[in-house]
């Protein structure tokens, strides 16, 4: 299979809630095109698909955004969004990353200086 890429009708940036619209250029499409969001950096990383489409014929699809999470830039931590092309295999082809904020920019998460696990723990002591 000749999967060129995914075009997007518009830019990257994207509105929370609205709707991303494009197609899957190439020779054979069959499969399907999903719409997801990941964390990564420290911790745990989760993913979460937010919409998908099963795709043949002329490519186009059309995904609706999730209100949140928001694309964030963090030192421990970020979101970021994409599309995926999977084809009818299960591999993943292509990948586009977009942006989901009301600004259109990315988050900027606030540096921490001080971990929270160095400051002094407060110790409630429940009485009758």
């Amino acid at each position: 299979m000749s999967i060129q890429s995914i075009e997007l009708e518009g830019d990257e940036c994207c509105q929370p809630g609205s709707t991303v619209r494009g197609r899957v250029v190439g020779s054979r499409i069959a499969g399907e095109v999903r719409l997801f969001w990941n964390t990564c950096g420290r911790g745990t990383e989760e993913v979460g698909v937010v919409d998908r489409q099963p795709l043949s014929g002329d490519g186009r699809f059309s995904l609706t955004l999730a209100e949140a999470p928001f694309t964030t830039q963090g030192t421990l931590v970020s979101i970021e969004w994409g599309i995926e092309w999977v084809d009818d295999s299960g591999d993943a082809v292509d990948r586009r990353e977009i942006v989901v904020s009301p600004s259109g920019r990315p988050i900027r998460l606030a540096r921490v200086d001080e971990p929270k696990s160095s400051k002094s723990k407060r110790v409630w002591k429940w009485t009758r």
